[in-house]
This record gives C-alpha cells, sequence and structure tokens, in this order.
C-alpha cells in the first residue's frame, strides 16, 4: 500500500509505501507534481509485491501495453 500526501506549504509531495508486513519500505519527499510522486510509489510498491522490477512503465502504461 502506499500514499501520498497534499500538496505541501513548500509546494512539493511526499510518499510513504509500506511492506507486506506494514512496516514503511519507503518514505520520500520532494516530489515537484504529484504525478511524479505517483509514478515513484508504484514502482516502489511493484518492488514490495514482485521484488525488483525492471520496468520504467506506471501502472497506467504498464495496463495499456496488456491491453493492447
Amino acid at each position: 500500500m502506499w500514499t501520498r500526501s497534499a500538496k505541501k506549504a513548500d509546494n512539493t509531495f511526499s510518499i510513504t509505501v509500506w511492506d507486506n508486513d506494514g512496516a514503511v519500505y519507503l518514505q520520500q519527499d520532494g516530489f515537484l507534481t504529484a504525478k511524479e510522486a505517483d509514478n515513484a510509489a508504484e514502482l516502489a510498491q511493484r518492488d514490495v509485491l514482485f521484488g525488483s522490477v525492471d520496468c520504467d512503465m506506471t501502472d497506467d502504461e504498464l495496463l495499456a501495453q496488456l491491453g493492447a
């Protein structure tokens, strides 16, 4: 599971990603856009679920490719 913060006072976003046991796997600040933060969280969540994945596509891009 992952979450993204609302825009902070410094106009950046942060993410938190948890592992399968509920422990924080990654907490990262300083994303300039919500989309950038979401993409980073999606990639980290994939690592949690499937191990290191060599794929730069976002979840939306991956699903679009699978549906093609």
